[in-house]
């Protein structure tokens, strides 16, 4: 159970996320700065920063889930089910319930067009894709308890 400091800090990291998304989609990303963002959020810029680490994390706040997606999908599938299996069944399922997982929710087209139309996004997401790679390919040597690489 939440502490009510917890329960405060979630809240207001959502609260900055959702105001900065909003100013992001309707003003371009590049023409938002952190200030505009801290003062329609009715916060300071350092706790923005207190926050989110840069900018790009207020888009993708929720990198540290993204990153570890499918290799918790691989470790977390049912027994005897194949990763592929594991992978595909997650990926149709967030399709079916147009979870944000895999850019499939109500408004993905305008996220990714506000992403395509920033260069600093395209280059944090490619990390983001690089990264994901890394920790999948990781847990999967894991898996077949075979060596890194």
């Amino acid at each position: 159970m939440e502490t009510l400091r917890e329960r405060k800090k979630r809240e207001t990291r959502l609260k900055i996320s959702d105001i900065a998304m909003g100013l992001f989609l309707h003003h371009g990303f590049d023409n938002v700065t952190v200030a505009e963002v801290a003062r329609v959020a009715d916060v300071s810029v350092n706790t923005v920063f207190n926050y989110f680490r840069t900018k790009e994390d207020l888009c993708l706040d929720r990198l540290d889930e993204a990153e570890q997606l499918l290799a918790v999908v691989v470790r977390d599938r049912r027994p005897g089910e194949s990763a592929v299996d594991a992978l595909r069944r997650d990926f149709l399922d967030a399709i079916d319930t147009r979870d944000w997982r895999y850019g499939t929710s109500e408004g993905s087209e305008l996220v990714a067009k506000m992403i395509n139309d920033a260069p600093s996004l395209v280059s944090r997401t490619r990390e983001l894709h690089e990264r994901r790679e890394q920790i999948l390919a990781e847990t999967l040597a894991d898996e077949a308890g075979a060596e890194p690489g």
